[in-house]
């Protein structure tokens, strides 16, 4: 499963909607944890828009939200079996700069953070989503939780060595076929492809970043340990 990421300052976002693109300004974030409320732009009303929503869908059936797992990932391959009203209508993109995965090793888990070799910012496909739980009694007002899932696919080469799956990366010329309301299932869902592996690159990042409290630079930077020979894939 993947479950954490980080994101820049700023994204520009150029699809055919808005005519000279439009830059998002964000709040820097280096480990983020789902549960946690973070950037997504969508389209509405045919503008890009910037909206705060917490990473975890939840299911239909949640009674107690405290109790219950989330889907903070959504499978490319059974998305449109499972999720088919969401994808369909609430699509968006979440942006990004890297995200981690762990290696299992003799010594433990050890984890990895995988960019772009641009060190460009990019975005996930995700998928957007509000849920209110049903009231405890009939004086209660239940919150409504505004959330996002974010799409997965197969692994390409570099991440395979590490994990068996990894999040949708979209191109920058196919940020229309995803955010297209008008786009057929084939057309949307033809992003949901392994990014190209020659255009990344993985490295060892110290366990730092495996605490969700840990938010600072600290949990992006090149792991010092002397005993991981293997400090990159690329």
């Amino acid at each position: 499963m993947f479950g954490r990421y980080s994101n820049g300052e700023k994204i520009t976002i150029k699809p055919r909607y808005v005519a000279r693109g439009k830059t998002f300004f964000l709040q820097p974030h280096y480990n983020i944890c789902p549960a946690q409320m973070r950037t997504v732009i969508v389209l509405k009303d045919g503008q890009l828009q910037e909206q705060e929503r917490r990473w975890g869908d939840f299911p239909s059936w949640t009674k107690e939200v405290k109790k219950t797992r989330t889907f903070i990932n959504l499978k490319s391959e059974t998305v449109l079996e499972k999720f088919g009203d969401a994808v369909r209508n609430r699509r968006c993109l979440v942006p990004a700069d890297g995200f981690y995965e762990w290696e299992t090793t003799m010594k433990g888990k050890l984890p990895w953070r995988f960019v772009l070799r641009s060190e460009e910012p990019f975005c996930f496909a995700g998928v957007y989503n509000e849920f209110t739980p049903p009231p405890i009694n009939e004086d209660a007002k239940p919150p409504t939780y505004q959330t996002y899932s974010i799409l997965t696919c197969e692994p390409n080469r570099i991440v395979k060595e590490i994990h068996h799956r990894m999040p949708v990366i979209i191109q920058p010329e196919h940020y229309d076929e995803w955010l297209d309301p008008g786009a057929d299932d084939g057309k949307f869902m033809s992003v949901a492809q392994p990014y190209p592996a020659e255009w990344m690159e993985g490295y060892r990042v110290s366990k730092f970043v495996n605490m969700p409290k840990n938010d600072s630079p600290e949990c992006i930077k090149l792991s010092s340990d002397a005993e991981t020979k293997r400090r990159y894939i690329n």
